[in-house]
């Protein structure tokens, strides 16, 4: 009976220890009565500007006014990708020839960007609505103290894009790590520091396609059905004279 009680006892001692070292190894995590974190507020003057910038696509938002008399205007490209140069001098090294070691598959090399083809263009309803989604930045989860292989897993120990917001005499950037797992949402890092958020997909996956999904392309404001004729003038002449 004392040997049965010896090894309970002892899986209970090894089960404690075993969740302590868990704990006392564990992410801080704080979430404030349930209610999302605060990351960026510019304050009731709201955001002034809002950048993203990756590995292969860039842009900018400048807000102006606000309410009903609010516009955004977009500065957006994306970088053209490099080819790579063949290392054929590697390929007919005689030293290396005979080394078992080099005989593995090499990594394919990591796509390489040039700089951005910008262009601007007002943005429509959507830029609107996501400059003020910014406006403040809220975050689902907070983490501190994380260990480099949790950042790793996050994609934010070499980070491939950031954010950049500016408002209320305020500057943060943010450093745009991997997609939370079984999740959309995405971890983010303020630079510079060691906090670790997590915020809401759908607010960066605008940034990422600017180009496409915030265009006004309703410029004239007006239904084209009802547009019985057009002219366009260049100069104040007509077009072709």
């Amino acid at each position: 009976m004392k040997r049965v009680d010896s090894w309970v006892y002892g899986g209970l001692l090894v089960a404690t220890l075993g969740f302590a070292w868990a704990e006392r190894h564990a992410p801080e995590e704080t979430v404030a009565d349930g209610k999302e974190v605060v990351v960026f507020d510019p304050g009731p003057g709201g955001l002034n500007s809002l950048s993203w910038d990756g590995d292969n696509t860039v842009a900018t938002l400048e807000a102006s006014g606000s309410g009903a008399t609010s516009a955004v205007w977009v500065t957006a490209g994306k970088r053209p990708k490099l080819a790579l140069a063949d290392d054929d001098d590697s390929a007919g090294d005689d030293d290396s020839a005979g080394d078992d070691d080099s005989a593995g598959e090499a990594p394919a090399p990591e796509p390489q960007y040039g700089e951005p083809e910008l262009r601007s263009f007002p943005g429509n309803e959507s830029a609107r609505k996501l400059v003020e989604s910014f406006s403040p930045l809220r975050a689902l989860r907070e983490f501190s103290g994380l260990e480099a292989e949790a950042l790793k897993e996050m994609g934010l120990d070499a980070a491939k894009g950031s954010l950049a917001l500016q408002g209320g005499g305020k500057t943060m950037r943010l450093q745009v790590g991997e997609k939370a797992y079984g999740s959309s949402d995405t971890y983010v890092r303020l630079e510079g520091g060691d906090k670790v958020y997590l915020v809401a997909s759908k607010d960066l996956a605008p940034l990422r396609a600017a180009e496409s999904r915030l265009v006004e392309r309703d410029l004239l404001g007006v239904d084209l059905a009802d547009v019985a004729a057009a002219e366009v003038l260049v100069g104040g002449q007509p077009l072709g004279e």
